[in-house]
């Protein structure tokens, strides 16, 4: 009763803690290049990440860990020549649910944005057709950008993403020069905000 529901935001909280502490160990090792280890911990921090979510259905923050665990492990299927396809999926549900808990955010919109960039743009070098994933790249990052027009990730998301359909409509024998134009206003955009922007 009581003391179980007294408990509840205690265990959440621990679950949510250890999920981080383990992300952060698998990222240091994917960044030093220990994939399989990376793997591992990130195996280890995806659990506990679900545990918290289930005690915290209506926390946006859980969601957003999930969303960023899953690209992680997305990432390194790629580096390590895996399909990412499922991990990706996992990080577009999670961003969903980010979206129901916080619809008023741009994050959910941004991360779900760079999750159809990186479905779409591999299949470039596989003479595939981005343009389904890319359209949806783009309409998540409007969104994003809409709800926060200070988010330079948004923009730098929508920049990819027209530099990506700008790539394709050039090996399909077409003139990017629209999308050449619109993926350098959205980077222009971003540097506005945030000189200081990691590219």
């Amino acid at each position: 009763g009581r003391r179980a529901a007294a408990l509840l935001p205690w265990l959440y909280e621990a679950e949510q803690l250890e999920g981080n502490a383990l992300f952060e160990r698998a990222l240091t090792l994917k960044n030093s290049g220990e994939y399989d280890e990376s793997r591992k911990l990130l195996q280890d921090s995806l659990r506990h990440y679900q545990a918290a979510a289930e005690i915290g259905r209506s926390d946006a923050q859980v969601y957003d860990a999930l969303c960023t665990a899953w690209q992680l492990h997305a990432e390194l299927d790629r580096t390590q020549g895996r399909p990412q396809e499922d991990a990706m999926q996992r990080s577009i549900k999670a961003c969903d649910l980010m979206i129901t808990t916080a619809p008023y955010h741009s994050t959910g919109y941004t991360k779900k944005a760079r999750a159809y960039f990186f479905l779409a743009w591999p299949m470039l070098n596989k003479s595939g057709d981005v343009r389904p994933y890319i359209s949806d790249s783009i309409r998540n990052a409007n969104k994003a950008i809409f709800n926060n027009r200070d988010d330079a990730y948004a923009f730098d998301m929508l920049g990819n993403s027209y530099g990506c359909l700008a790539r394709y409509v050039t090996i399909t024998g077409e003139d990017p020069s629209e999308e050449i134009s619109k993926s350098m206003l959205a980077f222009e955009a971003a540097i506005r905000i945030d000189r200081n922007f990691p590219w």
